[in-house]
């Protein structure tokens, strides 16, 4: 197996995993002798499942929050962002 890119050159290998390998270097994790991950599909989590249940989380958090109406507007393009009105923070 050649080296990943992100691992090239072949120095300072730990130091190269730690601060350089990204998740997408990792093909197969094994834990106490099981795959949990194998052909970087993972084997012991219902993905799609946590997946969903991360949207829906998240979006009770931005309405917790109070900042729906900041959510729509990305402001691509623009040099800065200006809010209509403060953004107040729960106590």
């Amino acid at each position: 197996m050649g080296l990943l890119s992100s691992l090239v050159p072949d120095i300072m290998v730990v130091h190269r995993l730690i601060y350089e390998a990204v998740g997408n270097d990792v093909e197969t994790v094994i834990v106490d002798g099981k795959a949990r991950l194998e052909n970087r599909q993972v084997l012991s989590v219902d993905e799609a499942g946590a997946l969903d249940l991360a949207q829906v989380e998240s979006l009770k958090l931005i309405e917790r929050a109070g900042l729906q109406r900041h959510i729509h507007e990305p402001g691509w393009g623009k040099p800065r962002l200006e809010f209509d009105a403060p953004i107040e923070l729960p106590s």
